[in-house]
């Protein structure tokens, strides 16, 4: 398949369940010129065979050591043959209205990237929850938006040119949570990404099996949260003010994970990270302890 525009690059692990409306909602989007690149990270259930019966031309299966999810994402994007780059992950969903309207708008603009819109959350049988956030990122700074917002920003929101990995570079494979943090603050610092205020970019399966839920997975998630900590309170805005601001920052983006985790259903995980949070916060103000006890009300 030759010039092609976009490649979707789908991380696959155990998602035999849902893999295949993945795929149908981005074959459903009605593009042409476009692959699937799904990378599976060693399933041990039948994702790969599910994936084969499908017979998609358009779909590529690579298959890959289990490295974790960004490792496979890498691969995808090393392996990647369009112009622009998308992520989907398996128990996920493209929606059409807002992706066309976001994938439009980048063909016709001079940027690299866009951030398509906000998750709709949903249960695991892609019913979407009556009460969903909402996202209001300050253009003018979305570094500053990304720390501040109660909304981690996932790459499944994400249509990038394949150029820009090699700009910023690709996703940490150290971070098992949190890696999309990371690759956000780059191409904010670095790129000139738009941001679509005000709508849903993808549906986000509620998957009991995911890491957020996982029971033993506590290590991963503390360490996830200290790397955003550290890296909000690293950051250099060059601004005085700003500065000033980042410690409370870090203090309310690591309550937002711990509250992400709780309602995902791991409140073992979120217990044990709200205790590191009280022993370790050295500032306390009315913002952190509101948002201490909305987590208390859900754990």
């Amino acid at each position: 398949m030759d010039n092609i525009d976009i490649s979707f690059v789908i991380p696959a692990y155990n998602c035999a369940e849902y893999i295949e409306e993945a795929v149908f909602s981005i074959i459903n989007l009605g593009l042409d010129n476009y692959e699937i690149v799904v990378v599976d990270d060693s399933s041990t259930d039948n994702t790969v065979e599910v994936l084969k019966k499908m017979q998609v031309d358009a779909m590529r299966i690579l298959c890959s050591a289990k490295k974790g999810v960004s490792a496979a994402r890498n691969t995808g994007i090393k392996n990647a043959r369009g112009r622009f780059i998308s992520f989907m992950d398996g128990d996920d969903e493209c929606l059409k209205k807002s992706f066309k309207t976001a994938y439009n708008l980048l063909l016709n603009k001079d940027i690299d990237g866009i951030y398509i819109g906000i998750p709709e959350f949903c249960d695991s049988s892609m019913v979407p929850f009556k009460k969903q956030p909402k996202l209001n990122f300050n253009v003018q700074n979305k570094v500053y938006s990304l720390f501040a917002s109660e909304i981690f920003a996932t790459v499944q929101s994400l249509i990038v040119k394949r150029e820009v990995f090699d700009k910023v570079g690709y996703f940490s494979e150290d971070l098992d949570i949190a890696e999309d943090f990371d690759l956000y603050v780059r191409l904010f610092s670095e790129c000139s990404i738009e941001v679509l205020n005000n709508q849903y970019g993808f549906r986000y399966r509620q998957n009991p099996n995911s890491l957020m839920n996982s029971k033993d997975s506590e290590e991963k998630l503390i360490r996830g949260s200290r790397f955003i900590v550290e890296k909000i309170n690293g950051y250099d805005f060059h601004d005085k003010k700003l500065n000033k601001k980042r410690e409370i920052l870090a203090s309310l983006k690591f309550l937002d994970l711990i509250a992400n985790i709780a309602k995902n259903g791991n409140k073992i995980g979120a217990r044990k990270l709200l205790g590191e949070f009280c022993f370790s916060t050295p500032r306390i103000n009315f913002k952190i302890l509101k948002r201490v006890a909305k987590i208390i009300t859900i754990i």
